[in-house]
């Protein structure tokens, strides 16, 4: 697939309010072609590069790196703002309880997933952004037979706030450590869970009331310990349905698209920030 159409695609899976902000790939085109048909009554290079086309073209290549380099370090910083929301909201469900309740880990994992396939969205259009620079510029210099791609990449281009992303990096690296420690306590909490149920259906019921007797749990001779009853064991919880934690089989790789349709995803997500207030 040509670069043109596989950006076109990437556009349209993309988020449909960053369509503006993408590189005008075909409009760059035109306008060498254009520099071309004037190349043909050109006398020699120096007239090639003084033309007012080729002025043109680099003016137009300029804006739209500027575009692109101003949005991309807003979008960046919305990311960052997010991900401090998120952050936040883990860090006080942490500390009004030990384990955090399968319901309220349900609609933050969703929003995990949300935010970290924006995050994804946003590291491709940089990647998708800055291979379109070089590769519009390598195919100015091809038809202009000027050396302007290198120069312009290393002076222009690398210097954008799109060029290298550290901070989106680390941002979503961080994402993916706390969507497996709530993921950590959801397995947890399904542990109890069935622990309590295979406990309760031991037990016995005595004949003269209404009680149910809860049996002792058997503690190994020359231990120390003091007998526990089934009744200080922690509530039954909810077994949840989000991830493959209740079967034996391994916990899919971070992100969990592949869990959720896009769908479910957005009615998630819209959920959950109001839960959360986000």
């Amino acid at each position: 697939m040509k670069f043109g159409k596989g950006l076109l695609h990437e556009i349209v899976q993309s988020n449909p309010e960053w369509a503006p902000f993408w590189l005008n790939y075909k409009i760059l085109k035109k306008r060498i072609k254009a520099v071309t048909r004037a190349a043909h009554h050109a006398a020699n290079q120096r007239d090639i590069s003084e033309s007012e086309l080729e002025v043109a073209f680099f003016r137009d290549l300029q804006a739209e790196l500027k575009k692109i380099s101003l949005f991309y370090a807003g979008e960046e910083k919305r990311c960052s703002f997010r991900y401090n929301q998120l952050r936040s909201v883990l860090k006080n469900l942490k500390q009004k309880r030990e384990k955090i309740e399968a319901s309220e880990a349900q609609r933050l994992m969703f929003a995990f997933v949300h935010f970290y396939r924006e995050c994804i969205r946003l590291e491709n259009f940089a990647v998708m952004n800055y291979q379109g620079f070089s590769k519009i510029l390598k195919k100015h210099d091809k038809l202009t037979g000027y050396n302007t791609r290198s120069k312009y990449m290393r002076r222009k281009v690398n210097l954008s706030s799109f060029s290298s992303y550290p901070s989106l990096l680390q941002i979503l690296s961080s994402t993916e450590d706390m969507f497996h420690e709530v993921e950590r306590d959801i397995r947890m909490a399904s542990a109890v869970s069935n622990m309590k149920l295979n406990i309760e259906s031991h037990v016995t019921t005595d004949p003269g009331s209404a009680r149910v007797l809860a049996p002792v749990v058997q503690i190994p001779a020359g231990s120390s310990s003091t007998p526990v009853h089934t009744s200080s064991l922690p509530s039954k919880v909810p077994s949840p349905h989000l991830t493959p934690s209740n079967s034996s089989t391994a916990p899919a790789p971070f992100p969990a698209s592949v869990l959720w349709t896009t769908e479910d995803l957005d009615t998630s997500y819209k959920e959950s920030k109001q839960h959360f207030q986000l």
